[in-house]
């Protein structure tokens, strides 16, 4: 793993925007510049990537059997269902 998988918004700069997002990498500059921010942290994609992998959900969502789109509500719902949504 070279990524953290959390860093707190002090932690972060734009060039870390690629694993945890612009929105907290902007954070990260405007706290590291002294604005006010909320404490806050992020998690990373790899993060999220492998807690999908070791619950076994990654490969199901990669197996083609989410539509890109063109599928019915009913149809979105059952495969929500299948993933523990509730609808």
């Amino acid at each position: 793993m070279d990524a953290r998988w959390v860093a707190d918004f002090s932690e972060l700069r734009l060039a870390d925007a690629p694993e945890y997002g612009g929105k907290s990498a902007n954070l990260g500059e405007m706290t590291g510049a002294g604005f006010p921010v909320p404490p806050g942290f992020s998690v990373g994609q790899s993060a999220y990537l492998a807690a999908m992998e070791t619950a076994g959900v990654r490969s199901r969502l990669y197996d083609g059997r989410v539509p890109a789109d063109g599928t019915s509500e009913a149809e979105l719902m059952s495969l929500a269902a299948e993933f523990g949504g509730t609808g």
